[in-house]
């Protein structure tokens, strides 16, 4: 037998290799993965100047591009002889947080990031693009990069020609199939999310999924974001310059707010409260900060939120191993899968390290450029996904067994129709009687001729037959809520919002019963007897109770049946 567990695993496993055959059909409809473009890293030499100007160092290929700050990195940008693309050809690089300006015959093509005042506002993640002028083929471009950060900054960038049209592809280069993953799995968490919140306000009722699902959405836009894949559906550069701080600042909010809710041990719920207030607090502060005349941006304060995190996975490992004996959970797979993703996105360190090492065959050297960060994290999150759904099938499927089981308890097992006790627990926060409230209690007759004479199955059919018909006619007389049941033995009850809705019931009913016995559906003929109880006031102008309606019909159905007796006798 397959452990729940390991059934989730590889659920999640499939899901993941389901998730990616879906984005890679994405790619081929869309023809996003055949973006058009050209390194042209080859074309450009690098000189760095200090801030008087002074040259430190030229001819640098672009590994050598290590920038102080407030230094200024020269590029010449030998371009083709020729346009390479039909339209118009343009070149585009990405750099982060600095200034940036392009120049032609000493003219400016472009700029971006000027305007920096003191306080060095966050600039980000930029890409930067500029159109070929027709007479520069040929030529060179200089492109001049100002460091604002504040410690050594690595400029090693693409540098491609692609047609303008596409620029805003640029980002997804070699991203294309991780890019589309993640963008699905935002667009879903989002969905997920807005239901669930939609629920909340509409019924009251929280859903603990929607922090999972908030989770998932915002780590995902994290990643697009610091993949710049955010170019693509928006060109605000403020946008794209920052998008990524927002999103990583507050993704572990929702996660935190999650394990507070549901983990089953009091330590570990009141660290992740704690952990969601410190995550809150330092993602409200570090905004508040980006806004303010206080020399730091959220480049500056992300060292906070990596503590943060550190301390988060800490927490993860040490409550990891405290349960790692107990019984599966869902709690333990989301750890467990928590542990997996990022021992998987942690390979992503050693991978750069490796990347440089030479003579290492070609298959090797690819598995060094593999995205492990966005494999750990889309794993992950389809562990995430698959054991909240799961957990939340259980619930449903738990659910479904204890209305059953409701049901069978108020169920009369003979006629299928409510018993004693679900008129009773239907009837139990009816504090006050409207007046008008009518009370129905019937009898059925013969039936202990039924069984004597026919044997016990005549006698149960009897029942059958009248609790049918009794509830079809409570239905065809308009009453409402369900108000009837088999009281016991041969006696039904059923309750009325007015006189006359149950008067109307009576009649029908009798005329049921009269067709049963024209119809011979059993060997004999036979009668109900139906005594009628109005709630009136009483002479202090209070009400009766519900007790002593149901007494009063009683006693009414006894005299009815009595009269029907002699009658019958004469």
């Amino acid at each position: 037998m397959i452990k729940r567990n390991d059934k989730q695993t590889a659920v999640s496993i499939l899901a993941l290799i389901a998730l990616i055959l879906l984005s890679a059909l994405v790619l081929r409809v869309t023809g996003i993965s055949q973006i058009r473009y050209l390194d042209i890293n080859d074309r450009a030499l690098g000189t760095i100047a200090d801030t008087d100007g002074t040259v430190i160092a030229g001819n640098l290929k672009e590994n050598d591009w290590n920038l102080k700050p407030e230094e200024t990195l020269t590029i010449d940008l030998s371009l083709p002889d020729e346009p390479v693309y039909e339209g118009a050809d343009a070149v585009v690089f990405s750099e982060y947080n600095c200034e940036v300006t392009v120049k032609y015959q000493g003219r400016t093509i472009t700029e971006m990031g000027k305007g920096i005042d003191e306080k060095g506002d966050l600039i980000g993640d930029q890409l930067i693009s500029f159109v070929i002028p027709d007479n520069a083929y040929g030529h060179t471009v200089q492109i001049q990069i100002v460091s604002k950060e504040k410690t050594v900054n690595s400029f090693t960038t693409p540098i491609r020609l692609m047609p303008s049209s596409d620029v805003r592809f640029s980002p997804l280069i070699h991203h294309q199939l991780a890019a589309v993953l993640f963008a699905m799995v935002a667009l879903i968490s989002l969905t997920i999310t807005l239901e669930y919140f939609f629920t909340w306000i509409v019924h009251r009722k929280l859903n603990p999924g929607i922090f999972l699902f908030l989770f998932s959405f915002l780590i995902s836009m994290w990643y697009l974001g610091y993949h710049k894949a955010l170019y693509v559906i928006s060109s605000s550069l403020r946008f794209n310059e920052t998008a990524e701080y927002y999103f990583v600042y507050t993704a572990f909010i929702p996660l935190m707010i999650y394990f507070a809710i549901t983990s089953s041990e009091t330590k570990f719920r009141r660290f992740c409260r704690i952990m969601a207030w410190a995550f809150s607090v330092y993602a409200l502060m570090s905004f508040v900060f980006s806004a303010s005349r206080v020399p730091l941006n959220l480049s500056d304060l992300i060292i906070g939120e990596r503590v943060l995190e550190a301390v988060m996975l800490a927490g993860f490992i040490i409550r990891g191993i405290s349960i790692r004996k107990e019984f599966i959970s869902q709690e333990k797979i989301v750890i467990r899968g928590l542990a997996a993703g990022s021992a998987i996105a942690l390979l992503e360190i050693a991978a750069i390290a490796l990347r440089s090492v030479s003579g290492l065959p070609a298959w090797i050297q690819k598995l060094f450029y593999l995205d492990y960060a966005a494999i750990g994290i889309l794993l992950f999150i389809c562990v995430l996904f698959v054991s909240y759904m799961s957990e939340a099938q259980e619930r449903r499927e738990l659910r479904i067994r204890q209305e059953e089981l409701r049901k069978l308890a108020f169920a009369d097992p003979l006629t299928g129709i409510p018993n004693r006790a679900f008129l009773i627990h239907k009837m139990k926060d009816m504090m006050e009687l409207p007046e008008g409230f009518t009370a129905v209690f019937m009898d059925v007759d013969h039936l202990k001729t039924a069984n004597d004479g026919y044997g016990h199955s005549t006698g149960d059919k009897l029942i059958q037959v009248m609790g049918d018909l009794i509830q079809r006619s409570y239905h065809k007389a308009g009453g409402e809520n369900d108000l009837y049941a088999r009281w016991g033995g041969d006696e039904f009850v059923a309750y009325f919002m007015d006189r006359k809705t149950a008067e109307k019931f009576g009649a029908i009913l009798q005329e049921g019963v009269a067709e049963v016995n024209r119809s011979h559906v059993l060997p004999f003929e036979t009668a109900v007897s139906i005594g009628m109880a109005e709630s009136t006031r009483n002479a202090d102008g209070s009400l009766c109770t519900l007790e002593k309606l149901l007494k009063k019909a009683d006693e009414n159905m006894y005299c009815q049946k009595a009269a029907q007796h002699l009658n019958e006798a004469e």
